[in-house]
């Protein structure tokens, strides 16, 4: 049976930190595996060598190396190999296997409206839901994203429904926040963020920032408050752990 280290990509943020740790946990308890460890690649201990290195000591030989990412960007798909290769290099009898993040997942657009739905309050005809995505370099994942975006605005059947990003990409966030705020409509901001942090803490300063100007914005809860991810966290866990040997 393999072991599994979870990687998560780090926060300064002491909130994000404990999130991430405590949600990673809760994944733990609904898969068998040896031995279940955690890492992250920036900013939060442990790294990814010193918590593999901590692993092979307890004699382990078999180790799924699963992603808690919403997305495998290019700088995810050359990272995290590189930084696991640092040990594993010095260990060649220790076997080892990538797992996938979530990417395009057909149960998203259901989770993107269940966000909106717990906001507490129906969008109208004249409301525009954002759906915030962090943003990267990497071309796919944002078409990946505006895939997911696109397929929940066909669901909802919301004709305003518009991707956007806080960094690295166009339309920027800020940007079409400005534009879409009216005294008369709502504007929902949905975070496609897995966990609380400085991003999430800058939509929820812009929402208050409308609201002092008189304007109405809501924001909508971020995903890893949603337990239904969670089933599709295991989902791609499970899919990893029957191969043999899986590629970002």
């Amino acid at each position: 049976m393999k072991s599994i280290l979870y990687v998560c990509h780090g926060t300064q943020s002491d909130a994000g930190q404990r999130e991430a740790k405590a949600y990673v946990h809760k994944l733990q308890g609904q898969v068998e595996a040896t031995i279940q460890s955690t890492a992250f690649l920036e900013f939060t201990p442990p790294t990814i060598p010193e918590a593999l290195d901590m692993m092979i000591r307890k004699e382990i030989r078999d180790i799924l190396i699963m992603p808690i990412l919403l997305f495998s960007t290019e700088h995810h798909q050359q990272a995290i190999p590189e930084a696991a290769d640092r040990i594993l290099l010095q260990k060649p009898h220790v076997r080892t296997a990538y797992g996938q993040a979530i990417q395009v997942h057909q149960k998203i657009p259901t989770l993107i409206e269940q966000q909106v739905k717990q906001s507490g309050k129906t969008p109208g005809p004249d409301d525009t839901i954002l759906v915030v995505d962090m943003g990267s370099q990497d071309q796919q994942a944002k078409e990946d994203f505006e895939e997911l975006v696109e397929a929940f605005r066909y669901r909802s059947g919301h004709q305003h429904v518009i991707a956007c990003y806080l960094t690295k990409q166009e339309p920027s966030f800020s940007e079409t926040f400005q534009s879409a705020l009216s005294p008369h409509s709502t504007v929902f901001v949905v975070p496609y963020l897995l966990f609380t942090g400085f991003p999430l803490e800058h939509l929820q300063k812009k929402v208050r920032e409308a609201k002092q100007q008189k304007t109405s914005a809501i924001l909508c809860p971020h995903l890893s408050t949603l337990p239904e991810l969670r089933d599709i966290w295991i989902e791609r866990i499970n899919e990893a752990l029957a191969l043999e040997e899986y590629q970002f």
